[in-house]
């Protein structure tokens, strides 16, 4: 298990557009913190400083202790695995075997390591059918869920999911709650990014909201939702129900119907 250290680290890309400006942070190990904000805060930016994609302009980038400018971004892949929004960008192989295998494989394990891993992972995604199928077979769901099974294989300390929420069906919904589960269980680090504040509410233990290239807020959701998120967020609808029946500061859907049920005697 490993920190993340974050520490004034800016970027601007080439053509002199500045991403990020100067974020602080520090991620510990085995926690799950969503990192959310509107459209163009610089949370794609920040998460590929993460894993090693980009390299800081400015400041540095700690994962563990492996300073990301100062070593190949395979290295990094090693300890922070990260799953793209569109699997398209990510998905190369000729079938969902192959595509699974390639991270663990690629990371040097032994053969017989590489084999256990794709097969947990095909079956914590119930992908196990589909193993011999091209990728681009498979509907926009399974193709999700392959993206994200190549790399619980590569079995690394930190994942960074980039709305792992977006477009799924109730049935898609519960199979990622149950991965999510079955990573804090494995004390995995977490990192959302996303915009779906019910899922916050409900999964995270933490927010670091970006706004221009900054960290706006860094706390408990409790903690952000009642100082209010800011522009382009809304608090989750448990917490806007919660109020409307007079249980303010409720954000757990869960809290929610204990805190409606009768008492004893009542």
């Amino acid at each position: 298990m490993i920190d993340i250290l974050i520490e004034g680290a800016g970027f601007d890309y080439p053509d002199g557009t500045c991403a990020l400006k100067q974020v602080d942070a520090r991620i510990p190990a085995s926690s799950t913190i969503a990192l959310t904000g509107p459209n163009g805060a610089g949370k794609t930016t920040l998460a590929r400083l993460l894993n090693g994609l980009l390299v800081p302009t400015r400041g540095r980038v700690l994962v563990g202790e492996i300073d990301t400018s100062q070593v190949p971004a395979s290295r990094v892949a090693g300890f922070v695995g990260y799953v793209f929004q569109n699997p398209r960008r990510q998905v190369f192989a000729s079938t969902v075997l192959e595509e699974v295998s390639f991270g663990p494989r690629n990371l040097g394990r032994t053969e017989t390591q590489v084999e256990e891993a794709v097969q947990v992972a095909l079956e914590e995604l119930d992908l196990s059918k589909r193993a011999d199928y091209h990728p681009y077979e498979l509907s926009q769901s399974e193709l999700r869920r392959v993206a994200l099974a190549s790399v619980l294989a590569m079995q690394t300390p930190v994942l960074i999911l980039d709305e792992p929420t977006a477009s799924l069906d109730g049935a898609d919904q519960e199979r990622l709650l149950r991965v999510m589960a079955g990573l804090r269980r494995r004390g995995k680090t977490v990192l959302v990014i996303t915009h779906d504040m019910d899922f916050v509410a409900e999964e995270c233990e933490r927010m670091l909201v970006l706004r221009g290239g900054q960290v706006a807020a860094d706390g408990t959701p409790e903690e952000v939702f009642a100082a209010g998120p800011g522009p382009g967020l809304e608090r989750p609808a448990v917490w806007r129900m919660a109020q409307a029946l007079d249980r303010p500061g409720i954000l757990r859907s869960a809290a929610l119907l204990d805190s409606l049920r009768p008492g004893p005697g009542a």
